[in-house]
């Protein structure tokens, strides 16, 4: 039985011509068909869309609304952050990502309020009240939490580490408590108004300021009695018969004399007495 032809040897993958040398590099593989593209169906829905979109364009003249149109990005694109993207699309932008990184926030803040607030990290403190103005509820709410559990239970004497400082114990009662000009509290949620309590409560309670009491006053003393008047003068009644004997027939001096003083009435009286002599 004949021997077995050795294998070809391999080709140098380099060689030297001169001072140069020639590196040979393997041609890169073709990539590999995938099924669609072996039965032919990517290249027939390609034309296809083709085919559609040039039939609407012809058709756009008569039927604007069959235009074609873009594609509609992600909110998150970043084309819609460029300075020309419209101002509308740009604050959705910008509000999505904000939204999209509470998550990320949440954890850190998580994570600042397991360590505490001590001397080995200074900014702790500075990243939780800034946390606590943050516009979304659960960075708040992760916020108030982790200050629970950095100042520790009732049997933690030793509060080394615990966030009691005056401005957050400050920014605490402001939302645990504070209304507006409304009467609607500042703190919308109610979750981290309780929480904010519990937390003061646990700082030592609310260092609120006590209202003056107001001045003890007595019984109401009473009214002073207003001054009587005195009696008014009765008036003089006219004398039913006048100094000359005769009656008054006319009601004319009976009027004048109920309104007149004595001495107008006595008068009177006397000028009646004349007339009536000479009738």
């Amino acid at each position: 039985m004949p021997a077995a032809a050795p294998a070809a040897a391999a080709a140098p993958s380099s060689a030297a011509a001169g001072a140069t040398t020639v590196v040979a590099v393997a041609a890169p593989a073709a990539p590999q068909m995938t099924l669609p593209e072996f039965l032919g169906l990517k290249g027939l829905f390609g034309g296809l869309g083709g085919i559609g979109n040039r039939v609407r364009n012809r058709l756009g003249s008569r039927f604007p609304g069959l235009e074609a149109k873009p594609p509609i990005r992600s909110i998150t694109d970043p084309a819609n952050t460029s300075e020309t993207a419209s101002p509308a699309v740009k604050a959705a932008a910008e509000a999505k990502a904000a939204e999209d990184e509470a998550p990320q926030k949440a954890k850190a803040i998580r994570y600042l309020a397991s360590l505490g607030c001590g001397k080995c990290y200074p900014d702790t403190e500075a990243a939780l009240l800034a946390a606590l103005d943050d516009c979304n509820e659960m960075i708040r709410l992760e916020t108030v939490k982790g200050l629970r559990k950095s100042i520790g239970d009732a049997c933690q004497s030793c509060r080394q580490n615990s966030c009691c400082s005056p401005k957050l114990q400050e920014k605490l009662r402001k939302l645990a408590f504070d209304t507006d000009s409304s009467g609607c509290f500042i703190e919308p949620s109610p979750s981290v108004r309780r929480n904010a309590r519990l937390v003061l409560q646990s700082c030592g309670g609310s260092q609120t300021e006590i209202a003056p009491a107001p001045p003890l006053e007595g019984p109401p003393s009473a009214p002073a009695a207003p001054a009587q008047p005195g009696p008014a003068p009765e008036p003089v009644p006219a004398p039913a018969v006048p100094l000359g004997g005769v009656p008054l027939q006319r009601p004319f001096y009976s009027s004048v004399a109920a309104l007149t003083t004595q001495r107008e009435a006595t008068s009177l009286h006397l000028l009646d007495a004349t007339v009536a002599q000479h009738l």
